[in-house]
């Protein structure tokens, strides 16, 4: 015999709780407003402390920032201002290697100039971290970083050049 809550549950999430139900609210865990939150926190705390702490503080997986940073500043990559978010989009989660799922959340694109002039044109992934709070994959954004599946066009990201004076 159908129940009451079974049609509603076909209808909706309404009925479901438990582990089902957390399933179906981390479907897209970061919303458009959340990811241009995270990137509000990181300016403002970029333009009060620089880049102090900057990977642990902002990024979900804090090797692949430190990686990236180490890359920009070696290559005298710093922004310049704040950048434009120019497109936006939710990335679903999907099945990773070793069978579990990726995180899903919101891809912001970016553009900008660095400090010596160059445009950029970045995607800025926010995630959850281990701990679910927002955080940005790889937030060192000025540096033309691009988001393999995210749903803009492909190889669309401007990386910068090599800005440190001499020899490149």
């Amino acid at each position: 015999m159908v129940t009451l809550c079974a049609l509603l549950a076909i209808a909706s999430a309404a009925c479901r709780s438990g582990p089902q139900a957390e399933t179906v609210q981390r479907v897209f865990p970061i919303t458009e407003q959340a990811a241009k939150d995270v990137l509000a926190q990181l300016l403002e705390a970029v333009g009060a402390d620089g880049l102090v702490d900057y990977c642990t503080r902002f990024s979900s997986d804090i090797p692949a920032c430190e990686d990236a940073m180490k890359s920009a500043l070696a290559k005298c990559l710093i922004p310049a201002g704040e950048p434009a978010i120019v497109d936006s989009a939710a990335v679903r989660p999907e099945k990773g290697a070793g069978g579990g799922r990726t995180r899903g959340g919101w891809v912001l694109r970016l553009s900008g100039r660095t400090m010596d002039g160059q445009q950029y044109l970045s995607d800025f992934f926010v995630t959850t971290d281990d701990q679910e709070r927002p955080r940005a994959s790889i937030p060192v954004f000025w540096t033309g970083v691009g988001l393999s599946d995210a749903p803009f066009l492909a190889d669309s990201t401007r990386t910068p050049q090599n800005a440190c004076p001499g020899p490149g």
